[in-house]
Formats: structure tokens, sequence, C-alpha cells
């Protein structure tokens, strides 16, 4: 029996449907949730539900994501740091003979190759994303004053990060606004030292 282009792809990213992943030292919104729970304020009219906590929280984000793609970069309060997008361009270039490039790989069409070329696959052979730059998303510590910084990590989450990607590359988010990558290696140098 021959397997379709999901079972195909299914199998070659070695994924199983029982699988579960389990995240460890991270928190959530739940987390959070249970936080609150413990110390809420005392009053009952500011005590709140859990489905109207979760709605406070998904609004709030919204309105993160929404700002993060208009302006570019998000800053913290209580000088917690602030997120910060830069491009870079893509590179393609020879190192030791072979041909190196910095473009991100397109799976999707990459398996759909594999699946219908067998030689394809065995030369692994990649299909890349046709794009002249790259978008990364950094969290800019350099600001904050809390101690331990090193330890920290602050990551968007899926939906967010597609959403700013897919407004940097429809061009609504302003080009200029976004950083280049040598203004966030200075920032960092400062972090650094």
């Amino acid at each position: 029996m021959e397997q379709t282009l999901a079972e195909f792809k299914n199998a070659q990213k070695h994924k199983s449907p029982k699988g579960k992943s389990k995240v460890n030292n991270s928190w959530g919104v739940y987390d959070y949730y249970k936080f609150y729970r413990v110390h809420r304020p005392d009053l009952h009219e500011y005590v709140l539900c859990e489905s109207t906590y979760f709605a406070i929280i998904r609004k709030v984000n919204k309105l993160l994501v929404e700002d993060l793609c208009k302006t570019g970069s998000i800053e913290f309060p209580h000088r917690m740091g602030s997120i910060v997008i830069y491009k870079k361009p893509v590179k393609t270039y020879i190192y030791n003979g072979k041909p190196v490039t910095t473009k991100k790989i397109n799976w999707d069409k990459t398996l759909e190759l594999w699946y219908y070329d067998v030689e394809a696959r065995e030369r692994k052979d990649l299909v890349y994303h046709d794009k002249s730059e790259t978008l990364k998303i950094k969290y800019d510590k350099s600001t904050a004053i809390y101690k331990n910084k090193y330890y920290y990590e602050f990551t968007l989450c899926r939906a967010a990060r597609d959403k700013v990607r897919r407004a940097f590359y429809n061009r609504e988010l302003a080009l200029q606004e976004v950083f280049d990558r040598t203004q966030f290696d200075q920032i960092k140098g400062l972090y650094d030292e």
C-alpha cells in the first residue's frame, strides 16, 4: 500500500499521533492564573473567574502584537526590556568548495518534492524560501534592571510570530522602522560587557 502525501510528511517528520511534548521550567497563562487565585485581592469586586482572566490576557496580547506590527518594537513597563524586530539580508556564498546559504528551508515544498522525486530524496535536495531578507524577533535585555538576565528568555507564541512576519512581508511593517542586524549587535555588545 502506497503512502499518501500527508502520511509521507508525517513519517519524514517522525511524527506520531500519540506523541505529547512537555515543557519544563516555563510559565504559561494557566500558571499565572493559579498564582492569581492564591494571591487575589480580598474585595469581591476585583475577583475574576477563569474565563474573564483568560479573556483579559488574550486582549492584552492581541493589542501588544498589533503594536509590534505597527512600530517594530515593544518597550515593557518597569524597565523589563523590550521586544525588537530586526532584519538581515539573505546571503549565499561558497565555503570549502560547497555552497552555503542563510535562506530558510521550505520544508513543506521540500517534502512534497521528495514524495514525488525519489532521486531528489536520496540526494537530499532542499527547497528554500525565496526571500531577499529574513526577520528576527528578539528579546532585548540590555535596558532591563533585574538580576540574572542571562537566565531569562521571552519568546512570542507561534500565532504572534506569524502575524508579525505577515505584516513584514506584506510591507505593512515599515522597513525603516525595523532594526538592522548591526544595530542589534551594538545593543547586544553593550549588554555583554
